[in-house]
C-alpha cells in the first residue's frame, strides 16, 4: 500500500478523501501532507479526525458551530469516552505536566466534541463568512436573526415574486 500511495501522491498533487480513509488507507507518516482541510467539522469528533491530523503540516478547519453536530459522537459510550480520558489524563500528569490551567486541555479530547470546537480552543485566526448563497431571505431570515446575530448577507436572486413560490396559510 505505501507505494500504490506514493505513486498516487506523486500523480495528483491533491487528494480528496472522506475522513474516515486516513485511518484506514493512508500510510501513518507525520507531515504527510502540507495541508488537511476539514469542511463540516462540526459534524466531525475530534477521534474522527485525529488519524488526519496525524499526518497535516497544517489544518485548515471550516465549520459552523451553529449547526447540528454529530450524530455518531453523541451517541458515544460515555463510560468508554470517560476511561480513555481518565487514560490520557494519566499519561499527560506523567509525561507532560500537572498544571491545572494545563490539564484543562485534555477535556477537548473527548470523543464528543467536534474537531471545529478542539481548534477553536486552539486556533490562531478565527472568521465568519457572512454571505449566504444556498436560500432565499424567507428561509434563511430566522437563523440570521436568533443565531447570527443578522451578520448573513442573502445572496441569492429570487426569478420569481414571493407570492408565486411560497403560500402563506394561518395556522
Amino acid at each position: 500500500p505505501q507505494e500504490e500511495f506514493e505513486k498516487l501522491k506523486s500523480a495528483f498533487p491533491c487528494i480528496i478523501s472522506s475522513i474516515r480513509d486516513y485511518a484506514e488507507y493512508i500510510p501513518l507518516q507525520q507531515d504527510l501532507f502540507d495541508l488537511v482541510i476539514i469542511d463540516e467539522a462540526s459534524q466531525v469528533s475530534i477521534a474522527q479526525a485525529f488519524p488526519a491530523i496525524l499526518r497535516a503540516k497544517k489544518i485548515l478547519v471550516l465549520g459552523d458551530q451553529r449547526q447540528f453536530s454529530n450524530v455518531k459522537a453523541n451517541q458515544a459510550k460515555s463510560d468508554t469516552n470517560q476511561d480513555y480520558l481518565n487514560k490520557l489524563n494519566n499519561v499527560y500528569r506523567k509525561n507532560v505536566s500537572t498544571d491545572p490551567s494545563e490539564l484543562v486541555k485534555l477535556g477537548k479530547f473527548n470523543i464528543k466534541t467536534s474537531v471545529l470546537e478542539f481548534f477553536e480552543f486552539i486556533s490562531n485566526f478565527n472568521t465568519q463568512l457572512t454571505k449566504h448563497f444556498r436560500g432565499y431571505k424567507e428561509l434563511i431570515s430566522y437563523s440570521n436573526k436568533f443565531f447570527y446575530q443578522n451578520n448573513l448577507q442573502v445572496m441569492k436572486i429570487r426569478a420569481k415574486k414571493i407570492d408565486d413560490v411560497y403560500m402563506y396559510l394561518k395556522v
